[in-house]
């Protein structure tokens, strides 16, 4: 009796889960996309950073999708920690990023909202200050461009 139900529940559940629907995410996809211009607005150099690191990954100009891509982009600093004296250790930077792709040929328009934030420390040197919070910057654009391109596959998938 027990075998039967074991072998009863077997063939239930393979007949349910071999037609779900799963679909392997194909990352070749983005490797057809070309884009035709970026527009950008608000902070320069997050925009810079991120249209760099765009223009970099989706570069094919034999693509078959071509896509507009206008980009609009903050950056908030403010302070995270001071020491006794009163004096700042610590700031935090939050980038906040709207992206909006327009695939021109299918004529369907997404918008993204993306946001990563961190901290860096202040130092005693003002060169060393600059220098951490210009790294942490570009962790944080590198962080937002991933998840850009990971969502991008999602919707390139689906079309």
């Amino acid at each position: 009796m027990t075998n039967f139900k074991y072998l009863f529940v077997s063939i239930f559940a393979i007949l349910i889960l071999s037609s779900c629907g799963y679909k392997v995410l194909d990352k070749s996809r983005l490797s057809d996309l070309s884009i035709s211009s970026i527009e950008t607005t608000g902070n320069k150099k997050i925009n810079f950073l991120i249209k760099n690191k765009i223009r970099n990954n989706l570069n094919d100009k034999f693509a078959q999708n071509i896509v507009r891509l206008s980009i609009d982009s903050s950056s908030r600093r403010s302070i995270k920690e001071k020491n006794i004296k009163n004096e700042i250790t610590k700031y935090q930077i939050n980038i906040s990023t709207k992206i909006q792709v327009n695939f021109i040929n299918k004529n369907v328009i997404k918008t993204f909202n993306l946001s990563q934030n961190g901290d860096y420390n202040v130092s005693n040197e003002q060169s060393k200050t600059i220098s951490n919070r210009n790294n942490l910057e570009r962790y944080l654009v590198d962080k937002i461009t991933n998840q850009f391109f990971n969502k991008l596959i999602l919707i390139t998938n689906d079309l």
